[in-house]
């Protein structure tokens, strides 16, 4: 792999782990709102 494709891969593993942090946090989930609001 090379280095700008080893920046994607971290990057959208970092986003999913922020986003999968948010949706499993205390509170009212929307699942689809969630994914929305972090795709932007």
């Amino acid at each position: 792999m090379t280095e700008p494709d080893q920046d994607t891969v971290l990057r959208g593993i970092e986003d999913a782990r922020r986003i999968l942090g948010e949706y499993i946090a205390p509170g009212p989930r929307a699942a689809t709102a969630t994914v929305h609001r972090r795709s932007r």
